[in-house]
């Protein structure tokens, strides 16, 4: 009896012992899944992303500073009071090659704040070419070259995304345009009968502020890296706050800046003008185009 005994509390103890062991490991098996660390996601995360892109003329000037058009062609009569033809263009100095470097933070799957910084680093150029134009009451042809001077744009904005497929990502931002740099170099030259002139200059602005949007997608091609395309729209005028002469030429010959009667001209919204024929006072201000509307692509990352 006593060795029936035994055996029987044997088995028991090994069926305690073997359900204790089956506990223990599906107990260990559901910890380690509850406490596996997740892939990292876009949730909450620093990014970085860098592009270039082109940009075409949008909602810009036909005219310039000189109350002249930025861009085209015009003939007189040989009279100078009759337009023979013209053909005048739209103009950004904004327009051109645009690159952009940013950084910024996603506060959750659909929202987050970036800081842009874009160059435009092959700015279009604008000739205006009048033929037998009057000045001084003497025909002249008249040639006018601008160009921005390396535009700088800080851009702070908001964007906004949604998944729409496993790797594809749609996005849109909305920001500010704070211009860094708005200096427009100037090429004017005239001829007529008695011989030709030509300068150089360069123009600065005062301070504005714009607006910038973007449409976009962006695909996965890394646990870390994206490439994105977009669409991308700035709204933005400045105002010539100074006008500098760099070099002048008489009949080819450089002529020392020193020997001129001015160098420089401001320009004001309002003021008043002691000796308004020497041209050397105050002259009424006008807005630079900087307005467009690009293409731009890229590489995103995560930091």
């Amino acid at each position: 009896m006593r060795k029936i005994f035994t055996i029987f509390l044997a088995c028991s103890s090994y069926t305690v012992f073997a359900q204790h062991a089956q506990f223990a490991r599906v107990h260990d098996v559901n910890h380690t899944r509850n406490t596996t660390k997740q892939p990292a996601t876009d949730i909450t995360t620093w990014f970085g992303r860098v592009g270039v892109g082109y940009a075409f003329t949008q909602a810009g000037q036909v005219n310039s500073l000189y109350g002249v058009p930025y861009s085209g062609n015009v003939s007189y009569d040989n009279t100078g009071a009759t337009i023979n033809s013209f053909d005048y263009k739209k103009a950004s100095l904004n327009s051109g090659v645009n690159a952009t470097i940013a950084a910024g933070r996603m506060f959750g799957p659909h929202i987050g704040l970036e800081l842009a910084a874009q160059f435009n680093i092959a700015p279009a150029s604008y000739t205006y070419n009048a033929h037998n134009i009057t000045i001084n009451n003497t025909l002249t042809d008249l040639s006018i070259k601008q160009q921005g001077k390396f535009p700088i744009f800080l851009i702070p904005a908001a964007v906004f995304q949604t998944q729409v497929a496993a790797k594809l990502q749609a996005y849109g931002r909305l920001g500010l345009v704070l211009p860094l740099n708005t200096k427009v170099k100037i090429s004017l030259s005239e001829t007529d009968a008695t011989g030709s002139t030509a300068y150089t200059a360069e123009q600065s602005s005062n301070f504005s502020l714009g607006f910038n949007g973007a449409l976009g997608v962006k695909y996965e091609v890394g646990s870390n890296l994206k490439l994105w395309f977009e669409f991308n729209v700035m709204s933005l005028s400045v105002y010539t706050k100074k006008e500098e002469i760099k070099s002048y030429t008489d009949n080819g010959q450089p002529i020392p800046l020193y020997q001129l009667s001015s160098t420089s001209t401001t320009y004001t919204f309002s003021g008043s003008n002691s000796n308004p024929n020497n041209g050397t006072g105050p002259q009424a201000t006008s807005s630079v185009p900087f307005s467009n509307a690009g293409v731009m692509v890229g590489v995103s990352m995560r930091l």
